[in-house]
């Protein structure tokens, strides 16, 4: 049996970008948008922003992506900011890069029974790739 070697984060960052940069798997083109449902709550600002920063931070997304938060709060990505960033572990180094992340971050406020707010919901997508085809996460 080999010896398993421990990577270090940069080693594994770099395997997962060659792999996902080989072929057209990967549609470096392609427009990306995370929706996050819930944007205002624990979940978002302790877990989900942290981890789509970290894989903004370390190369594993694709240029053309961006975050939309979606929740009953009227909110601001300001307030987003304020709310998540002390889980993001961001180094000094790091604030241009983490200032482009969030240039990237829209906030849409709408019910999530309400037709109406899902269709203003969309709109606001439609306009952040226009036209283009768009893959919705």
């Amino acid at each position: 049996m080999a010896e398993q070697v421990a990577l270090s984060r940069t080693q594994v960052c770099g395997i997962l970008r060659e792999e996902l940069f080989q072929g057209d798997a990967f549609h470096q083109s392609d427009t990306h948008i995370f929706i996050i449902m819930g944007a205002s709550g624990d979940l978002a600002k302790k877990k989900i922003y942290p981890t789509i920063w970290w894989l903004f931070r370390d190369g594993l997304l694709p240029e053309n992506t961006f975050i939309v938060g979606y929740a009953r709060s009227r909110l601001t990505v300001a307030d987003i900011r304020k709310q998540s960033e002390p889980f993001f572990k961001a180094t000094p180094e790091e604030k241009l890069k983490l200032e482009d992340f969030f240039a990237r971050n829209s906030y849409v406020a709408g019910q999530y029974d309400d037709a109406a707010s899902y269709q203003r919901l969309n709109s606001h997508m439609n306009a952040l790739h226009l036209g283009s085809q768009a893959n919705r996460l």
